[in-house]
């Protein structure tokens, strides 16, 4: 599951249809609506209840951000000022992060990320320095926090925090986990100045760089997501594309067949996943076969999926006159 949107989308993918030879889903668009007296509403996850959550803003700046809850039955709820929520899992436990703020006596000020996870029943929990990306069905967390002034990705499993750091005599490295599954593994990426590896962080066991599809030292390779199977869904180059929508499976790599720039962001049980077309700011559905991805909103200006669920649905924002729509 994931997090990023105003006004408010979800998209179901139905049976696939016959087009053109090809097995195409069939893409219905329900607009929600945006939460009201924001400008930017911006989803980042879905569970398989449908229940969505994300940040809503006044502008579109970092200032301002809240996190809000979305669901079918009782619509828009914010849930926490100066904060995002970032994932939400089928049991409605919620991770996210607040902007702890400090101001400078010359004027000029800080701000860190903490970390917190909520649910209807026993309310916020802080997590202090530890900041949540992601949440499994059980509440294990995947995230990142911040050790001897570097970033590093973190997990908490039953109460319990694994840090990976980077190694030592790499400068300005810093690492994040994005992603985590049933099992309690997590995906992300180890970034230098020259290199992004798209990294696995298994439960049990030292973190993997992920195979590469080229010999080429200096690249973008970035884990996004993982689902039940171990399908890891996330970015990696092609001879087409610097940055395509890739999938590291038990069989090997397989990639989105276009010269765009993709990513996919999320990834669902079905090895469905949903993300970004870069080059035109386009949300994208692909099937993680050899079929081209699917522009989700052609006739937008700009669009974003940020996550799918395993009914089919996704949840992004579109941008409708300088705002951000869900």
């Amino acid at each position: 599951m994931r997090a990023r949107m105003s006004l408010a989308v979800v998209l179901t993918l139905s049976t696939a249809v016959q087009s053109a030879g090809q097995d195409r889903p069939q893409v219905e668009t329900e607009v929600i609506g945006s939460f009201a007296g924001f400008q930017w509403t911006v989803p980042t996850a879905i569970n398989n209840r449908g229940d969505v959550v994300g940040s809503v803003s006044p502008t579109g700046t970092m200032a301002g951000h809240n996190a809000f809850l979305w669901t079918r039955d009782g619509g828009f709820r914010l849930l926490a000022e100066d904060a995002v929520a970032t994932d939400i899992n089928n049991r409605g436990d919620v991770t996210g992060y607040r902007f702890a703020c400090t101001a400078d006596p010359d004027g000029g000020g800080s701000c860190a990320l903490r970390g917190f996870v909520w649910n209807a029943r026993t309310g916020f929990t802080e997590l202090g320095g530890f900041v949540p990306m992601a949440v499994n069905n059980s509440g294990d967390m995947a995230g990142e926090c911040v050790v001897a002034n570097r970033l590093a990705a973190c997990a908490m499993h039953d109460g319990v925090l694994t840090v990976w750091e980077c190694e030592p005599e790499l400068d300005s490295c810093g690492q994040t986990a994005s992603g985590i599954n049933a099992r309690g593994d997590a995906v992300g990426f180890k970034g230098t100045p020259d290199v992004e590896l798209a990294m696995f962080f298994p439960r049990h066991g030292e973190p993997v760089i992920l195979e590469s599809p080229t010999a080429d030292p200096f690249v973008t390779l970035v884990a996004e997501d993982i689902n039940d199977a171990g399908t890891i869904a996330g970015r990696a180059p092609t001879a087409l594309s610097p940055s395509a929508a890739t999938l590291w499976t038990n069989k090997g790599l397989v990639q989105a067949p276009t010269d765009a720039w993709t990513v996919a962001r999320a990834i669902n049980a079905r090895g469905w996943t949903a993300g970004v077309r870069f080059d035109g700011d386009d949300a994208i559905f692909w099937d993680g076969s050899g079929n081209a991805p699917v522009l989700l909103a052609p006739d937008a200006a700009t669009s974003e999926a940020a996550d799918l669920n395993d009914r089919g649905e996704i949840a992004g924002y579109i941008s409708v006159g300088g705002q951000r729509h869900m």
